[in-house]
């Protein structure tokens, strides 16, 4: 037995080298094509994905991404992204508009205000300008209607004239 132990590895040793070194090359080989293929299918989407991420969480909606031509779940993935985008997009324009609009009604609004306003004190102005000018007329009116009368005495006219006279 131990002679022909001897024989078989003599016999088969240089082939099962060769086996293992085919082996070891074929499973690097293998291994550095799976490397490629899941780094141009699932690596570079997704830091492109993160990429793209960052800057929409920065508010910069302007770039898309570059989808490719595959119809992956990656594609997929990479130009729902980039419908989200669009849509985001839209969405703070639309947003910017009605600040906007909101922005130019409050303006008018406090112009309305500061005009009614000036209204209100012109009316305080008057109403006190002719609160003035009523009581001492009030006065002056009754002191003619007396003396239109005629049934007072020369010194209560000389008074009512006086009055009449001061008041003007």
């Amino acid at each position: 037995r131990v002679v022909l132990t001897s024989a078989v590895s003599k016999s088969y040793g240089p082939a099962l080298g060769g086996i293992v070194v085919a082996m070891a090359t074929g499973t690097i080989f293998l291994l550095l094509v799976t490397y490629i293929y899941v780094n141009r299918t699932v690596l570079r989407p997704l830091t492109v994905l993160i990429d793209g991420a960052e800057r929409v969480a920065g508010g910069d909606f302007s770039r898309k991404i570059p989808e490719g031509t595959a119809y992956d779940e990656m594609a997929t993935l990479l130009r729902t992204f980039n419908a989200m985008m669009d849509r985001m997009e839209q969405y703070q324009r639309e947003l910017q508009d009605e600040i906007r609009k909101s922005q130019q009604k409050i303006t008018q609004t406090e112009r309305s205000l500061f005009h009614a306003q000036r209204l209100t004190t012109t009316g305080t102005l008057a109403a006190g300008i002719a609160h003035e000018i009523n009581n001492p007329l009030g006065g002056m009116m009754n002191a003619a209607r007396r003396l239109s009368e005629g049934s007072l005495d020369a010194d209560r006219q000389k008074q009512y004239v006086g009055l009449i006279t001061d008041g003007l």
